[in-house]
């Protein structure tokens, strides 16, 4: 029987040795923090040495001692992790066997092993992603990483529309009760559908959540958008179909070049915000819809739109909200209830345009007019903004570094 190298059970000692000597509570937050930052690069490495492990036992049919059924039941059972935990992490290791930067980059901490998934989930549709990819995870949320991930599978698959025309015959709503008395709702619909009703939830949601809070209530998302579902039922039950201010759409952006063209081209998108990207030709279809709108992009980027009054007109609201999909602030990953916020006070003569506005999260927005805070923005060479958050009660705070000399390594893109 061939045993674990011997260097791990040395390294784990070590490990073992430092646990043991260290006192959480009498370290400074200075060193919590650093401690943090190093644990996290360790857990990373250690994640990708054992996605690399498990990849091997599943293309050697390691796990099957004559009791597991596979290899992620295998994973689940020795290591306690759950049954999709178990899935992700063979999936993984079956698919950093092929690719060797995206274990590199694992295995060295410079990602974590949920970008490492979505990398890997991209790359295995379109191996030429890899690179583009592993860039985006250095800079963006694992959020965003997601959302390309999903758009480069969706460009390398072929058969886009006929997958949503399987989902269509495949759709269903069940009601079911559990044990505890709890009432449980499973759906599937297309990404088009869904988007209709995840819309809908959302502004309900938005109202129980402005109720609650000008009570003094706070609640989780997932519970105000509870509460929301049961409004909107209630709503149609009476009849009245009442919501508080004008229908509210969903917004489909697509490049206009794709629409000429007649296909997505790399670096284009076609897709709904908060759903992933959808087949051209269900963006087409909904055009002239009255509940969807279209939103034509070049390269992603909005048009400029200016305006000279505090008050935000609707078309320069629609294409801050599109730009801007998370709060601006480099690291924060909100996407829920953004505020629109002058970078530059009105009072102060900051205008009302697409470069002097930006959507924060609420903390964030409150840090700004605190005085706590100053959020910069510049430019690329392709004109996409970039965001840099500055707080001010830092002494000698040094000048803050660029896009380009913050990240030398991604070029200008």
């Amino acid at each position: 029987m061939q045993h674990m190298d011997q260097r791990l059970y040395d390294a784990e000692a070590i490990i073992d040795a430092v646990i043991a000597s260290t006192d959480v509570a009498c370290m400074s937050a200075t060193a919590l923090c650093d401690q943090v930052q190093g644990l996290d690069r360790l857990e990373r490495k250690i994640a990708g040495l054992q996605a690399l492990t498990v990849g091997e036992v599943a293309r050697k049919d390691a796990w099957d001692d004559g009791v597991s059924k596979s290899a992620e039941a295998w994973v689940a059972k020795t290591t306690g992790a759950g049954w999709g935990e178990a899935c992700r992490t063979v999936a993984l290791g079956t698919r950093l066997s092929k690719l060797p930067d995206t274990a590199k980059a694992l295995t060295s901490g410079r990602i974590s092993e949920s970008q490492a998934v979505e990398v890997a989930a991209g790359a295995a549709a379109d191996p030429h992603a890899e690179a583009h990819l592993l860039r985006t995870a250095q800079w963006t949320s694992v959020k965003e990483l997601t959302a390309e991930s999903k758009r480069v599978v969706a460009r390398a698959a072929d058969h886009t529309q006929d997958e949503q025309d399987r989902v269509h015959r495949t759709r269903f709503v069940r009601f079911g009760v559990q044990r505890d008395g709890a009432w449980t709702m499973e759906a599937r619909l297309t990404k088009v559908a869904g988007a209709k009703v995840q819309e809908a939830l959302e502004h309900y949601a938005k109202v129980e959540f402005e109720a609650a809070r000008g009570n003094g209530v706070w609640a989780s998302h997932d519970q105000y958008v509870a509460d929301g579902l049961a409004a909107m039922c209630e709503s149609a039950r009476n009849g009245s179909g009442e919501r508080s201010g004008p229908l509210a759409l969903v917004q489909v952006r697509v490049d206009h070049a794709a629409l000429v063209r007649g296909c997505v081209a790399e670096g284009e998108v076609c897709e709904i915000d908060g759903i992933g990207p959808i087949p051209l030709a269900e963006a087409e279809r909904l055009a002239s819809d009255s509940i969807l709108r279209t939103l034509l992009v070049q390269g992603g980027v909005v048009q400029k739109i200016s305006n000279t009054t505090r008050t935000i007109p609707p078309r320069l609201r629609r294409a801050i909200e599109d730009r801007d999909r998370t709060c601006v602030v480099p690291g924060c990953d909100v996407s829920w209830n953004l505020e629109i916020d002058h970078r530059i006070p009105f009072a102060q003569g900051g205008l009302t345009d697409e470069e002097n506005l930006a959507r924060l999260c609420h903390e964030h927005h409150r840090q700004k007019t605190a005085g706590k805070a100053i959020l910069e923005r510049w430019e690329n060479d392709q004109g996409r903004p970039r965001w840099a958050w500055h707080p001010t009660s830092k002494p000698n705070q040094e000048r803050p570094l660029s896009f380009e000399e913050r990240w030398p390594h991604l070029g200008t893109g």
